[in-house]
């Protein structure tokens, strides 16, 4: 996921912003927004999840890969309803209510 910059946290609505964590709702969002799952490995060595344009899907994986991985990496995907904007938060902060739309959301 690439870094967020001040244009992007100040662009963002928190009261847009809801966060999804079952599978269902997560592919519903993607089918919605017209994304597919892909899989990246990072400079460092991990592997980056991400949801792109279907027309640029053409790294995209099963969603069976992607929710294995998913599911291991602890996040819950924090989605923007007007812009269809997203992104991955740290799953435990999703359930203690403490997600801030205005920080990166990587762990």
């Amino acid at each position: 996921m690439p870094p967020e910059n001040d244009t992007d946290r100040q662009a963002r609505d928190p009261s847009a912003e809801h966060a999804l964590s079952e599978r269902s709702a997560i592919e519903g969002w993607a089918a919605a927004a017209r994304k597919r799952p892909v899989v990246a490995a990072t400079p460092g060595g991990s592997v980056r999840l991400d949801l792109v344009d279907e027309r640029d899907a053409s790294r995209a994986v099963d969603w069976d890969t992607f929710f294995t991985l998913y599911d291991a990496a602890d996040v819950a995907l924090l989605v923007d309803r007007r812009t269809d904007s997203h992104r991955f938060v740290d799953d435990e902060r999703v359930r203690e209510g403490r997600v801030d739309p205005r920080t990166p959301g990587n762990r």
